[in-house]
């Protein structure tokens, strides 16, 4: 995972939002098997992480398709 992280075009492109000054906050793995496990109900995380001026971003890599059927990530401005 750290590897995908470093990649220097992600890495790139965050810069080109945030500014030079990138920190890793966290990480994490969802695993979800289609029609298996819990519901993920809609929630905001900028609560649970308040940044200074917005300089939180957040990047999705899908290791597998995502569709419909696997319950996908909705962004709801």
């Amino acid at each position: 995972m750290l590897q995908m992280i470093q990649n220097k075009n992600l890495l790139d492109s965050v810069e080109s939002i945030i500014g030079k000054n990138i920190v890793l906050h966290h990480t994490k793995l969802f695993y979800k098997p289609k029609k298996i496990g819990s519901a993920f109900p809609l929630h905001q995380d900028w609560s649970y992480f308040p940044t200074k001026k917005n300089t939180m971003i957040a990047a999705i890599i899908h290791l597998s398709d995502a569709n419909k059927d696997m319950g996908c990530v909705r962004i709801i401005p």
